[in-house]
Formats: C-alpha cells, structure tokens, sequence
C-alpha cells in the first residue's frame, strides 16, 4: 500500500520538511509515497512537480539546512535547488529497490532468489529508469546508465540477437546504435577496463577484442577502431 503525506501549511518553504519525509518513507518501504498539498494529489512519480512548488531563488533557513544535511551528509544551499535533489534522491531509491526486487524475484538482498524475470516484465522498469534518467542532472545520470544496461543484459539472454535489438529498440524508442551503449557501460566495468594498465597496446584490434569477448562485440568495429586508436598512447600492460 502506497503510503500517503499531507500538506496544508500556507508555506510552500515547508515542504522541503515534506520531502525529507518522503525521502525517509522510500528508504523503509522501497516506495515512494503520494503527496497532497492544499487537495492536490500527486504521484508517487511527481515528487519533482512537488519540488517545482518551493521558491527557487532564496537560501535555506538554519532549520531546514541542518535538516536536510541529514539526508545529504552536508548542508545544502537554496530552497529549489534542494528541492529537486530531495525528489532525485527519492526517486533513486525506489530504482535501486525495483531493479533488485525484478532481478531476484521480490527478495531482499539477504536472501535473493535466482530467477529471471520476462523481457516483458523488464520493459516498464526500463522505460521507468529511462525516465528517471532524463529528470537527472548530467552528473547524476550515471547509475540510471548502468542499471538500463544490467537490465537489458537479463533479456538479451532470453531472446536471439536480432529480436534482442529490436526489443531494445522498441523499449527504449533509441536505435540500437543508442541502446548499446548502455551495455557497454556495463560489461565494460565487469572487465575492469577503467584504467590504462589494463590495456595491452601491442595487440592487433582484433586481438584487442577477443581477449575481452563481453566487452565487444564481433560487429562492433567502430569500438575495435575506437580502441586501437586509444591503446596507441597507453603504457604496455597486461589483460587480468
């Protein structure tokens, strides 16, 4: 059951106390809760049409400075600002909990259940992360990235490579040029190819590739290219 706060103050700088609780309901619960104010009802989705409501040009009082210093681990600047990081913060805890419910079928991360969901139950998360990612400032979008590429890597080994890009395509609306970044990003990490030292610039493109098969795939020679032309500058160093 979606839990529900309620806001009736004639001070719109208040909700920022709201919002704190927002935040604090969607990390016990892993939901995020509707919200009225003054008989609106919004969402648990428009947290963000909830933070448009604070002015936006004034700095926080000593009150709700040390309050959301709580949440952030250090003080924060202006009512809109705040606001907005208050919604995100919100929004990205109810991700992190779906991703892991869908990927271990409802269980907590102490006791979680190998299944695999559908690529048809995986497509409203995807779209849902998509949106939350296009909410996000630029320096925020990262985990979204990340967590559209696990979870496309969970359909894809449920379905043949060409219905694979397809899907991706139709879930994401970008072509697969698009969607596979977000696989890269993944399997990228997962090879631990983040530092220079991992990259051997004696071996042919080719070689470069089949000593990292998840990284790249076999079509992919832009990447191939790509990486030849960034290993040129590298140390030497070997694959681990």
């Amino acid at each position: 059951m979606v839990a529900v706060l309620k806001f009736s103050d004639m001070d719109y700088h208040n909700l920022i106390d709201l919002l704190v609780e927002a935040v604090k309901v969607t990390e016990a619960t892993g939901h995020r809760p509707s919200v009225v104010v003054d008989g609106r009802t919004y969402a648990p989705y428009d947290l963000t049409k909830v933070a448009a409501l604070l002015p936006h040009n004034e700095p926080l009082n000593e009150r709700h400075a040390a309050l959301v210093a709580t949440i952030f681990g250090r003080r924060q600047r202006g009512y809109g600002r705040t606001a907005y990081k208050l919604a995100h913060r919100a929004n990205q805890i109810a991700s992190d909990t779906l991703s892991w419910s869908l990927i271990h079928g409802g269980a907590t991360s102490q006791k979680a259940e190998q299944v695999v969901p559908t690529p048809d139950e995986l497509t409203p998360l995807i779209k849902e992360e998509i949106d939350m990612r296009d909410i996000a400032g630029e320096k925020s979008k990262a985990p979204y990235d990340r967590r559209i590429g696990e979870i496309m890597l969970r359909a894809k080994s449920q379905m043949e490579e060409d219905e694979f890009q397809k899907w991706c395509e139709k879930v994401t609306g970008k072509a697969w040029a698009e969607c596979r970044k977000y696989i890269y990003r993944v399997q990228a990490k997962d090879d631990g190819l983040t530092s220079k030292r991992d990259i051997n610039p004696g071996l042919t493109i080719r070689q470069f590739a089949d000593a990292s098969p998840r990284f790249l795939y076999p079509e992919t020679e832009s990447c191939l290219a790509a990486a030849s032309i960034f290993s040129r500058s590298l140390p030497t160093g070997n694959f681990t």
